[in-house]
């Protein structure tokens, strides 16, 4: 329907209450946004028809979201802190003259920065004029008020994308999209689900795994992940925590945020807590400059192993926003130095800001100039000209790539089933190689070449499969091309005792050419001799 036509149509809530569309403000993906008449502070969301199509775990969306937004309006959050707006909590449900179910009404917000011109340094001054660190200290303080008020009622968010929260000129938050939240009603205890995330904002506990599914569980826990993250890209430039260098093998990821996020959270690559492990980002600050409160929070949700990644007590562990709110709180009213534009802590004894700049001078970026095609010209030799060669038996890994899992179990098993599986298709390969090449060889011999081709091409396989792997939704399916390993040490065998015999052949040949040329030879010299 188009938007003209719905203004000045009349809906209605479940106490009586009318609500006349007056102007249209907006459309998203799940619905569209309207003023009401005579209600400045008020607007209405009317979800769209594909909002209501069934999926394949909601057979009826419109039930299920009527249910979900009744649930909200029996038992409603505090929306309000210092008369400041801080969540938009639906406030009625909405149904059209067939008393069908068709949207929500919230309060209005007058605000359109979200936190991620916060957190990008590019937009901060467009955001407040005067903006410095402790700007970006008070935001995240607001930000743990907002999410402790969430938390507070039993509620869970689940998705903590930064466009889902607003911020205005003097850093308040407001919370928006309440009705994508992860909803439990008490009464009932049935869960409508939170359904979406970004995987670099997602725990270890929930990376790789479809987010619609029934079982597929968001928590308190899994909010205080994501809220943690935004604390420190808010404290620290700008910089993912988990945009790091891996600094112990495997796949390296650069040290500025592209994507590969999730495989670092997975396997707790995390430079700034205590003897983290990767490199640090070159944009970020010292985090010593932090206070030890601040730092201790970090360790508890940032510093674990890849074995207890995805651990219920790794979880429990993390800080939650009243723990962020009392360290913000302390923050906030420690002691500040200027040293120009930048601000940061007087206990730090030196500006944190300026040595960033200091760092990104003494290696000046090279400009890379695209090669030139010089024309060939007969007789002119070019000297000082290198030609570059790709590096043999290297891949690139695509930018866009959804690392959901560490390729090192893939690597296992196809070493470990072409090391272990090979040497028993011994007794076949013997008589096949006798076949073909007339070599008679013991069997602990081709065992163990078989094994050893067996790791081999166990290495190769997983080397090239492992993209796939890391980034499929399910990577079980993938595991089992771990069985061609036996498979391709026994080609490499075939081929292997192939070549053997024809260098055989060739060494009789050159052994026979070499034995002709010595008996003309001797024929010369006898010849020479008489005469």
């Amino acid at each position: 329907m188009a938007n003209a036509v719905l203004s000045g149509q009349t809906f209605y809530g479940r106490n009586g209450s009318t609500y006349t569309l007056d102007t249209f403000i907006k459309k998203g993906g799940e619905g569209q946004v309207y003023a009401i008449k005579g209600e400045p502070e008020k607007v209405v969301k009317l979800y769209t028809a594909k909002k209501f199509r069934p999926t394949k775990y909601i057979s009826d969306p419109k039930t299920y979201l009527r249910e979900k937004i009744e649930t909200m309006l029996d038992n409603p959050v505090q929306t309000h802190l210092h008369g400041q707006l801080v969540i938009t909590w639906p406030t009625d449900i909405l149904f059209d003259s067939s008393h069908q179910f068709c949207g929500y009404v919230m309060p209005r917000v007058h605000v359109s920065k979200s936190l991620k011109s916060a957190i990008d340094t590019g937009l901060q001054s467009q955001l407040i004029k005067n903006y410095t660190w402790k700007t970006s200290v008070g935001i995240a303080y607001n930000l743990a008020q907002a999410v402790d008020l969430i938390h507070s009622k039993g509620y869970v968010i689940g998705d903590l994308n930064e466009l889902n929260f607003l911020v205005d000129h003097k850093g308040h938050i407001t919370v928006i999209d309440t009705d994508s939240f992860n909803i439990t009603n008490r009464k009932t205890g049935k869960t409508y689900k939170c359904t979406v995330g970004r995987d670099e904002l997602m725990p270890p506990e929930l990376q790789g795994k479809d987010r619609s599914r029934p079982n597929t569980v968001f928590t308190k826990e899994s909010d205080n992940f994501g809220l943690a993250i935004h604390i420190f890209e808010l404290l620290m430039n700008g910089v993912h925590p988990f945009g790091s260098i891996s600094s112990s093998g495997g796949r390296s990821t650069p040290s500025t945020s592209n994507g590969h996020e999730s495989h670092n959270i997975m396997n707790g690559i995390c430079p700034y807590v205590t003897g983290g492990s990767g490199k640090p980002s070159k944009l970020a600050p010292d985090v010593k400059m932090l206070p030890v409160e601040i730092r201790n929070l970090l360790d508890r949700t940032f510093k674990y192993t890849a074995a207890q990644a995805a651990a219920k007590s790794t979880a429990l562990k993390r800080a939650s926003a009243s723990d962020w709110i009392a360290a913000l709180s302390h923050l906030l009213n420690e002691n500040y130095s200027k040293h120009g534009t930048h601000v940061y802590l007087s206990s730090y004894g030196k500006c944190p800001w300026c040595a960033i700049g200091q760092s990104s001078r003494r290696k000046p970026v090279k400009k890379i100039i695209p090669p030139v095609q010089i024309p060939a010209i007969p007789g002119l030799k070019l000297a000082g000209f290198k030609k570059i060669v790709p590096a043999a038996f290297k891949k690139p890994v695509p930018a866009a790539l959804t690392v959901r899992r560490s390729e090192h179990v893939l690597t296992a098993a196809c070493i470990g089933t072409g090391l272990l599986i090979s040497p028993y298709l011994a007794q076949y390969m013997i008589p096949l190689i006798a076949s073909m090449s007339g070599l008679a060889l013991p069997l602990s011999a081709v065992m163990i070449t078989l094994a050893l081709f067996g790791a081999i091409s166990g290495y190769v396989i997983s080397f090239f499969a492992q993209d796939r792997y890391v980034s499929a939704y399910n990577g079980l399916p993938w595991l089992l091309v771990a069985l061609l390993s036996p498979a391709a040490a026994c080609v490499c065998m075939l081929i292997g005792t192939f070549m053997i015999k024809l260098l055989g052949i060739l060494l009789q040949g050159v052994m026979a050419l070499v034995e002709a040329l010595f008996v003309i030879l001797l024929l010369l010299v006898l010849f020479g001799a008489f005469i």
